[in-house]
């Protein structure tokens, strides 16, 4: 599933692996910069690097189309 994951995540922005308890892929990347945007772990998910208008808040890249 890893392996999959990374070739994925060459191809799409947003790539994460769901419905498995890993130490990594569960949580989605800036495409531009690399800041986890959102922090996933079992059910819990947390936005980090991303800001009211969908924007990284590091680099300022526009990521997400909507927020709740």
């Amino acid at each position: 599933m890893l392996e999959l994951n990374e070739i994925a995540s060459d191809y799409l922005n947003h790539v994460f692996l769901g419905n498995v308890l890993l130490s990594e892929g569960n949580n989605t990347y800036c495409p531009n910069c690399n800041e986890i945007l959102i922090n996933r772990s079992g059910y819990f998910t947390k936005l980090e690097s991303v800001n009211k208008n969908g924007d990284c808040t590091n680099c300022g890249t526009h990521v997400l189309n909507h927020i709740n």
